[in-house]
C-alpha cells in the first residue's frame, strides 16, 4: 500500500509539474496569454457580485523592435525578463502578472483599496524601468506604455482587455 501511495504522489506530482510548464511563459516565468486569461475569468466569476475595485494594466515596450535590432534577440530577451522580475516585484502574489506576447504585459489587480494605491503601484514600476536601461547597458532609456482600466464587476475578460487596451493607445 504504501509503494502504491508513492506512485500516486508521483503521478500526482508530475500534473501539477506539467500543468505549470503548460501555463507559463518560458523566456519570463510569468503566466502565458491562456493561462493569464483563464485566471482573471475565474476570478471574475468568483467575485460576480463582488462590488470592491479591480483594475487591469496592460504595459507595452516602446520601441522593443530597435532593442532587438541594436542588442539582438538575446538583449532583448534579457529586457523582457528584467521587465518581468520588476513586475514580480511590485505586485502582488494575488495579482495575475502575465505575458501577452511579444513586448507586452498585463496585470489583473482583484481587490485594490484605492486610486492612490494604483499610482503606488505605477511609482513602483516606472524608476525600476527607467534603472533597467543602465543595468541591462542599453544606450538609449527603456520606456513603457502604460493602459490602465478599472472594472466594473460585471465586466467580461473581453470587455476588460479592450477598454485597457484601448487606453493604452
Amino acid at each position: 500500500v504504501v509503494g502504491f501511495m508513492k506512485n500516486i504522489n508521483a503521478e500526482t506530482l508530475c500534473k501539477v509539474q506539467l500543468q505549470v510548464q503548460a501555463d507559463s511563459d518560458r523566456l519570463t516565468e510569468l503566466y502565458n496569454s491562456g493561462a493569464g486569461k483563464d485566471r482573471i475569468q475565474y476570478l471574475l466569476k468568483l467575485r460576480k457580485n463582488d462590488i470592491s475595485r479591480n483594475t487591469m494594466f496592460i504595459f507595452d515596450f516602446d520601441n522593443f523592435k530597435k532593442i532587438n535590432d541594436t542588442y539582438g534577440h538575446y538583449g532583448g530577451d534579457q529586457a523582457l525578463k528584467r521587465f518581468a522580475e520588476v513586475l514580480k516585484k511590485v505586485f502582488r502574489k494575488s495579482d495575475v502578472i502575465f505575458r501577452l506576447g511579444g513586448d507586452e504585459f498585463a496585470v489583473f489587480l482583484p481587490q485594490i483599496s484605492s486610486i492612490e494605491w494604483i499610482i503606488q503601484k505605477l511609482k513602483g514600476v516606472l524608476p525600476k524601468v527607467k534603472r533597467l536601461s543602465k543595468e541591462l547597458n542599453i544606450e538609449k532609456p527603456i520606456s513603457i506604455s502604460i493602459g490602465i482600466y478599472e472594472i466594473q464587476f460585471s465586466d467580461s475578460f473581453r470587455e476588460i482587455f479592450i477598454k485597457a487596451d484601448k487606453a493604452l493607445y
